[in-house]
């Protein structure tokens, strides 16, 4: 539950156990207005936005676990694929 107390940041990376997404790590990206925390899935390398809501429950139940902050090199070059995604889903 590290990501609740300390903030999100730029490449933390997530383990997702359990459901739809199960076997997938998650590198945050970014936050919208919406209050949505935007993510790219590893090894699919598609962008996947979570309502923070949701992203809490997951975490606080186990569903998703924190594994650890990537070094400078993949937070760079998994921004780069996030924002790479959202200009071809316009």
């Amino acid at each position: 539950m590290i990501s609740i107390f300390r903030g999100m940041r730029l490449g933390k990376a997530y383990a997702c156990i359990t459901g739809d997404h199960a076997g997938k790590i998650l590198v945050f990206i970014q936050e919208n207005k919406q209050k949505q925390y935007g993510f790219l899935s590893t090894p699919t390398m598609e962008n996947l936005w979570i309502p923070k809501e949701q992203f809490d429950f997951a975490l606080k139940n186990g569903i998703i676990e924190y594994i650890e902050r990537v070094p400078r090199y993949v937070r760079n070059t998994s921004k780069a694929q996030f924002i790479e995604n959202e200009k071809t889903a316009d």
